[in-house]
């Protein structure tokens, strides 16, 4: 209950900061990780790949790299690769 109202309150406060975890491919939903990494939300057209190999988070067309502990920078699109 305290980590739910932990996530609520960051929300509230930095409605620009998501949190995000691996999204499993296999089966298309996120797993659980502890602590919860704090990312910040970047919008592409297209799925793209993060530079650390991960696949990144997200829904609707947007999505959120979570490579941050890895070196990837928000927002450098030489750090990112299109699939297909």
């Amino acid at each position: 209950m305290r980590l739910l109202t932990t996530v609520i309150a960051l929300l509230t406060a930095a409605p620009t900061l998501l949190l995000a975890a691996p999204v499993d491919e296999a089966v298309g939903r996120r797993q659980t990780v502890s602590p919860p990494i704090l990312c910040l939300a970047v919008c592409w057209p297209e799925k793209k790949k993060c530079s650390n190999g991960q696949w990144p988070a997200g829904d609707n067309g947007c999505y959120t790299c979570c490579g941050i502990a890895e070196g990837w920078t928000p927002g450098v699109g030489t750090d990112v690769e299109i699939e297909g």
